[in-house]
């Protein structure tokens, strides 16, 4: 028995269907109109499942670069770590690493959610620029500060990465039902000759 196309079926279910549509249209003569009718709706669709493929891949990329540059981040802050603990060993009077990191631990910065890393630095860059710009390790900031803008916009572009693969894929959804609707159309203008072939055409195995 015949099973046609709904709303709730799969974008690859849809394909496979129609695609088993046209290959039996095509055996069959006198089905040329049926083709016509259903062609634009299925090209649509499968323009349509590109564009979220690349999406999907492009939110992959954009994905990669974020935990690249929170990697370097990572490093940039363990380096400001040893610099403070090679400074204190020339100074021992008083520890600047307790002063820019109470718990004298980088992995407080380094262990935190990517999210709220960019901020973690971003204190840190405070400390460090309150002891006055002829301090030693001043000389770190402009690196942290560079590595914070790369992680900010890292997040933001995945972000609107995640919101350009929900587009297309809202708009396959939508175009489902307009290739199910067009097989009423088919139906009409089906020729009374390819009455045998009609409970197949649309089988979805």
């Amino acid at each position: 028995m015949a099973q046609l196309l709904y709303e709730k079926q799969s974008t690859k279910v849809h394909l496979n269907a129609t695609q088993r549509h046209i290959r039996l249209c095509k055996r069959t003569t006198g089905t040329e109109d049926a083709i016509t009718a259903i062609e634009p709706f299925y090209q649509a669709l499968i323009e349509k499942q590109k564009a979220t493929e690349d999406a999907g891949l492009n939110r992959k990329m954009v994905r990669d670069d974020v935990y690249h540059f929170d990697n370097i981040l990572d490093d940039e802050v363990i380096s400001c770590y040893e610099d403070c603990k090679k400074h204190d060993k020339k100074d021992q009077d008083r520890s600047v690493l307790l002063q820019l990191s109470p718990d004298g631990k980088y992995t407080t910065i380094t262990k935190t959610r990517l999210t709220d890393e960019p901020d973690k630095v971003g204190q840190l860059v405070s400390r460090i620029g309150a002891r006055g710009a002829d301090h030693p390790l001043n000389s770190i900031v402009e690196v942290l500060n560079a590595g914070i803008e790369n992680c900010r916009t890292g997040l933001s572009t995945y972000n609107q990465s995640i919101t350009d693969e929900k587009q297309p894929r809202l708009k396959k959804i939508l175009s489902r039902p307009t290739c199910a609707t067009n097989t009423n159309l088919i139906t009409s203008i089906w020729p009374e000759n390819l009455a045998n072939v009609m409970p197949t055409a649309f089988s979805l195995f």
